[in-house]
């Protein structure tokens, strides 16, 4: 397992309440994008929609983050602890 900083492009200018990055723990980059940046919200991506959709299958506000996995940068910045879970480590919020 990897450390990965994921962030926005850079170019994107993100609204008030919003992420703007956050650290993660995952197997590859692929599947670092596909997490979502809060373990306070119960989410997946949804491949098939092409959304982040929250614990009871509806969709998440789209702005809270990019729903256009391409333009999310990612970052390998070191390898996890053996055991170490998938998931959220720590993540950036612009408050609002």
């Amino acid at each position: 397992m990897n450390i990965y900083k994921i962030t926005r492009h850079p170019d994107e200018d993100p609204e008030y309440d919003s992420f703007l990055g956050f650290v993660c723990i995952a197997r590859t980059p692929f599947e670092a994008k596909r997490i979502f940046p809060s373990k306070e919200w119960e989410s997946y991506w949804d491949e098939e929609e092409k959304c982040w959709m929250d614990a009871l299958g509806g969709p998440i506000r789209k702005d809270a983050w990019p729903r256009d996995l391409d333009e999310l940068q990612v970052e390998q910045v070191g390898t996890a602890m053996p055991g170490a879970q998938r998931g959220t480590v720590l993540w950036s919020f612009l408050a609002g």
